[in-house]
């Protein structure tokens, strides 16, 4: 059945492991922006991930390797590090725990990341997914830390107040990501006493101010990035 899904005889899918090798998440009927704007949400780029298109189902897939704190995930640590940010963003998340997951690669699928444009084969194929470095989903948004995880937090967080007042005094860094800064400017601004409401409008300011001429999804999404920096 496997062999028969790779060379694209027809599509199939499997039930999930208890230690899932790797992780998918899929976009139906999304735009390549929104997929792009998703995968840098959840600092994933071409190091860490592939991105593959079925044009004829309209299907956008990612994948990755995850770990959990340093160690192999079980299938119900995928799916609730997963969960939230997945529920609010339109994305599914595969393996499931109790339905089947559609297997990686087929000639149906075709790679969008530059680096993986000339595999010829699903063999080269999966070399590309086994060479990822791996995703720590433990620190995925909305995810519930271990309590191992939550001793690091105060000092995670200090540091974190003093890069977000770095980046709202002097503007844009390149170390970071736009996500990352938002989030470190909104938890600057909240832990110096600007209200709620006071801290989302100055960041959203922020971020048009120095995003807008570099960031597609700042120019042609204002809403969603409006809505992002809501929640």
């Amino acid at each position: 059945v496997a062999l028969s899904h790779l060379y694209g005889k027809y599509l199939a899918g499997v039930l999930a492991q208890q230690y899932p090798q790797y992780f998918n998440m899929t976009f139906y009927n999304q735009p390549h922006e929104y997929v792009d704007y998703i995968r840098e949400s959840l600092m994933l780029d071409e190091r860490n991930s592939n991105h593959y298109r079925n044009e004829a189902a309209d299907c956008d897939y990612i994948y990755g390797l995850p770990s959990y704190n340093g160690r192999p995930p079980t299938i119900d640590q995928l799916h609730n590090s997963f969960n939230s940010f997945a529920g609010k963003h339109n994305v599914r998340i595969f393996p499931h725990p109790y339905n089947y997951s559609l297997l990686p690669f087929s000639p149906h699928f075709d790679s969008c990341d530059p680096a993986c444009y000339n595999l010829d084969t699903w063999q080269d194929e999966f070399h590309a997914l086994d060479t990822l470095d791996e995703v720590d989903i433990s620190y995925f948004p909305g995810n519930q830390l271990d309590l191992k995880l939550m001793l690091d937090i105060p000092a995670k967080l200090s540091c974190t107040k003093w890069e977000g007042k770095e980046l709202f005094e002097h503007g844009r860094q390149s170390i970071y990501t736009r996500n990352d800064s938002q989030y470190k400017i909104l938890y600057y601004l909240w832990r110096d006493d600007f209200t709620q409401r006071q801290a989302i409008l100055l960041t959203f300011k922020w971020v048009k101010e120095n995003y807008y001429d570099i960031d597609k999804y700042v120019r042609d999404y204002p809403k969603m990035l409006k809505e992002e920096i809501d929640r």
